[in-house]
């Protein structure tokens, strides 16, 4: 078997924000610009490459490193690529279709099944030039291909490209996450702004009866004062 893995860190070159506003989402240019632009910082980018060929695997490493590449893993075993995907998390992947035991296609499928690799960008590496097998890699959500043989230029390209689209993809889920966020934050401040407008129903006295419509506001009170409750553990959360 064929592992090599290295991890490198470069810092990101700073950009001045420019944040606008898309039909209501606070989207942060500046912060977008410079995820993109540590896609292009090629030796802190992981890439895993998978075939059951050791030249191939060698010839695609030389390549990607003389590009400046250097967090690469090699696997020429395809039933250890759901290990090697949890233990170097790569940012994009590199997959042969035909192999012996476990497809290309299989493992793609499988990929895609799974929430935390639904979204790294995979490129498939085929011999093969039929549409149909083309076909049923998009369909299991392949992003792009690679036919056998390829030159640098090709592979270079195609591995930018993916990491460019990986770099945006985590950039969405980010501002995502942070809207949400933002969304419950106003939910409960507003929850709590409408509770405290509204005024105690007085309890009657000795003596005294309720009327239809006092029985009504009592009702209505007794309501707000379960909001309450609901909003004060919902801001305690």
């Amino acid at each position: 078997m064929l592992l090599t893995c290295e991890v490198s860190s470069h810092a990101g070159r700073s950009y001045d924000s420019n944040a606008q506003v898309v039909r209501g989402i606070s989207i942060d240019v500046g912060e977008l610009i410079a995820e993109l632009d540590r896609a292009s910082h090629k030796e802190s980018a992981s890439i895993l490459i998978v075939d059951d060929e050791p030249a191939n695997l060698r010839l695609i490493e030389i390549y990607l490193r003389n590009d400046g590449y250097e967090d690469i893993t090699l696997c020429d075993r395809p039933e250890l690529v759901p290990s090697l995907v949890e233990l170097h998390q790569p940012d994009a992947i590199l997959l042969d279709i035909m192999m012996p035991r476990v497809s290309g296609l299989d493992l793609l499928a499988s990929l895609r099944r799974d929430s935390a690799t639904r979204h790294v960008p995979v490129i498939m590496l085929t011999a093969l030039t039929d549409r149909r097998t083309k076909s049923q890699a998009l369909e299991l959500g392949a992003n792009d291909f690679l036919t056998k043989p390829f030159d640098s230029f090709d592979l270079l390209s195609r591995v930018r490209n993916a990491l460019v689209w990986r770099a945006h993809q985590q950039h969405l889920a980010h501002q995502a996450t942070i809207l949400e966020e933002k969304v419950r934050q106003r939910t409960a401040e507003l929850t709590w702004t409408q509770i405290k407008s509204f005024t105690a129903w007085p309890e009657p006295r000795n003596g005294e009866t309720m009327r239809p419509g006092d029985m009504r506001c009592a009702s209505a009170a007794m309501r707000r004062s379960s909001l309450k409750k609901s909003a004060t553990s919902t801001m305690v959360r």
